[in-house]
């Protein structure tokens, strides 16, 4: 009960007023937003349910409880393991954190980087790939898989920058 309580005394609030999601237009929450969750397992949030009146006329508290709701969210980057695999996922990912905290990769490597590359490399990247980059989102991801593409266009063609952009200016 006390868990619950610190999840529905002013959290919702005050995480709406120290809280920017970018890809919310805030202007359009609903008045019980944000959706509060207590923790993750599978392929569902345990949330705090959406207060109702007490059934004591006497008491003048809701009642809130825990439901599942389905994560369709974390789907565009940590759902890409079946749901068998995700506690193993996990607990790699925890101790990776632990022991690592963050670390960019500018030139930096360590175990388990190694290893997701080469089972990257091995499995889905078999026969066609040879080298993978790490990125901290999907939008960045893009972002350097096009440079790294126009990069290889470029040095795959011998144009230098200015080649690229006049020869299309030019064909306009």
């Amino acid at each position: 009960r006390r868990r619950l309580d610190e999840l529905t005394v002013g959290l919702p609030s005050r995480s709406r007023q120290q809280i920017w999601w970018p890809f919310t237009q805030h202007g359009t929450l609903p008045g019980d937003a944000p959706t509060v969750v207590d923790s993750r397992w599978g392929e569902h949030w345990c949330v705090v349910s959406p207060s109702s009146p007490s059934p004591s006329p006497s008491s003048s508290s809701s009642i809130h409880s825990i439901q599942t709701l389905y994560d369709a969210c974390s789907s565009w980057w940590t759902q890409a393991a079946t749901s068998d695999l995700q506690g193993g996922l996990s607990a790699v990912l925890a101790a990776a954190a632990s022991r690592y905290l963050h670390v960019m990769f500018p030139a930096i490597a360590h175990a388990p980087a190694a290893a997701a590359a080469a089972g990257l490399v091995e499995g889905p990247g078999k026969d066609w790939a040879t080298r993978v980059f790490f990125s901290d989102n999907g939008s960045t991801a893009i972002e350097v898989a096009l440079k790294i593409a126009i990069r290889a266009y470029i040095s795959e063609h011998q144009q230098s920058h200015c080649d690229v952009s006049s020869s299309s200016s030019s064909s306009s």
